[in-house]
């Protein structure tokens, strides 16, 4: 580090500390989790959970923490062997971790503004070209002004999942050039230093998706005659095996135009859907009427498998012989599959 000493009201100059910050995200089949991201001590969003080292920082008895100088990067170019796009993304300001120098909150800055908190040992700062509004100083006590750095920033998980949106699996890469700026006193002469380093997002994108749907069983239903009641029942049953990757297991859903009725040419009965192994409900339709019509799907669970087993009977029940008429009865139906996320 070159150190220069002029007889000035303010000196400006750029070094580099070589900090950086490399955020680790997974993206499983929509659902993001971050792995190394926690909220800021602010509240004002998300920070690394590790904290970046400083060095070579002059040393001073009187600081100001600064935000952002220069253009601040509103997306992030994500790459893999094959594509690259832009994920959305705010950056807000930066977390300054004062470590063992323990300032207080001194004189406020003139013309400085309240784009800064101060909760110690930490200063946040939010916003471009801004100024904490105090000045932090240790008295008489020359020390190293901050220990540790770290970037404020909020990615919208929507908006995340969305960007991936059929995207093939693999490791996604990108990084920005984040500036950051603040001003230090050596006696009577204030001057300015400027940062800039690497943000580096790297996402392991993983989508849910379905290969193959298989239902094993027969289509015609076994027929039962109640003794003495003059009523018939009857069922069939399919074994499903759903295959691909599911993170939160599997929705199973009706096509909203069908009805479920079994007809004939002059007689019809009303038939009910059932899912064996469905986490949060057994009937699809019961008795004719879809069970729940604002959302006509039940879910199978499974998390981060590759296989989901279930089965599907179809059934009545107990219907009067009179005055259906003698003959085959028939009806077809759709089941739909999807990644639940």
């Amino acid at each position: 580090m070159k150190r220069v000493n002029l007889l000035l009201v303010s000196l400006l100059f750029s070094i580099s500390n070589g900090w950086a910050s490399t955020l680790n995200v997974d993206l499983t089949g929509g659902v993001v989790r971050w792995d190394n991201a926690i909220v800021s001590s602010s509240g004002d969003g998300m920070v690394p959970s590790f904290w970046t080292p400083t060095h070579g920082l002059t040393p001073t008895a009187k600081w100001i923490p600064g935000a952002f100088v220069g253009t601040i990067p509103t997306g992030i170019t994500m790459s893999s062997a094959s594509t690259n796009f832009v994920v959305p993304i705010t950056f807000k300001g930066f977390e300054y971790h004062t470590g063992s120098a323990a300032p207080t909150s001194g004189d406020p800055v003139p013309g400085g503004s309240s784009c800064g908190t101060w909760s110690p040992p930490i200063a946040t700062v939010l916003g471009s070209s801004c100024l904490f509004p105090n000045i932090l100083t240790t008295g008489t006590k020359v020390v190293t002004p901050y220990a540790f750095i770290r970037p404020i920033f909020s990615i919208d998980e929507t908006d995340l999942a969305d960007a991936f949106d059929g995207e093939d699996a693999g490791l996604y890469r990108g990084s920005v050039s984040l500036s950051q700026f603040y001003q230090y006193y050596l006696g009577d002469i204030k001057t300015q230093f400027i940062d800039s380093q690497p943000f580096v997002l790297e996402i392991d994108h993983t989508p849910a998706y379905i290969t193959s749907v298989e239902l094993t069983g027969e289509s015609e239903m076994k027929t039962v005659y109640g003794v003495g009641t003059d009523t018939v029942s009857a069922k069939t049953s399919f074994d499903v095996t759903a295959s691909g990757f599911f993170s939160d297991g599997m929705k199973v859903m009706l096509n909203s135009s069908d009805d479920y009725i079994l007809r004939n040419s002059g007689s019809e009965i009303p038939y009910s859907i059932k899912c064996i192994g469905c986490s949060n409900g057994e009937y699809l339709v019961e008795e004719g009427v879809v069970s729940n019509p604002s959302d006509p799907s039940l879910k199978v669970s499974g998390v981060e498998v590759n296989n989901i087993n279930f089965k599907i009977d179809v059934e009545f029940n107990s219907v009067p012989l009179d005055p259906l008429e003698v003959g085959s009865y028939t009806d077809t139906f759709t089941l739909i599959f999807e990644p639940d996320v």
